[in-house]
C-alpha cells in the first residue's frame, strides 16, 4: 500500500509507472492491478518445491512513483523457512525438471 506522508492517506495508483511488477516465465515484465479489499501473496521456492511446481515463484519488484518524494511504502512479510537439516522434496512421483518447468 502506499499513503501520502505525514498524514497517512492511502494513495490509489491508476498509471502504469507505480505498483507491484512481475516478471513472467517469458520475461516479459507485467504491472499487478490487485482489486481494492484484496490481498496479493508472492510466494517463494518452498511453495514451488512442495507444490511440485503447481505454484510458481516469480521475480517481483515494488516501483515508487516518479517525482513523488511525499509517498511511502507499506507492506507486511512473512517468510516461510525450514530449518536448515530439512531436505524440502516434491511430491511423489514429480521431478525437479517439473518442480521448475
Amino acid at each position: 500500500m502506499f499513503f501520502e506522508e505525514p498524514t497517512g492517506t492511502p494513495v490509489n495508483f491508476k498509471s502504469q509507472e507505480a505498483g507491484l511488477f512481475i516478471q513472467k516465465r517469458d520475461y516479459s515484465i507485467v504491472k499487478l492491478d490487485i482489486p481494492e479489499n484484496c490481498l496479493c501473496l508472492q510466494i517463494g521456492e518452498l511453495t514451488q518445491i512442495v507444490s511440485g511446481g503447481l505454484f510458481k515463484a516469480m521475480p517481483h519488484a515494488v516501483r515508487m512513483p516518479s517525482g513523488r518524494s511525499d509517498i511511502s511504502r507499506t507492506s507486511f512479510a512473512v517468510f516461510m523457512e525450514p530449518n536448515l537439516e530439512v531436505r524440502l522434496n516434491a511430491p511423489e512421483g514429480i521431478s525437479l525438471a517439473q518442480v521448475y518447468t
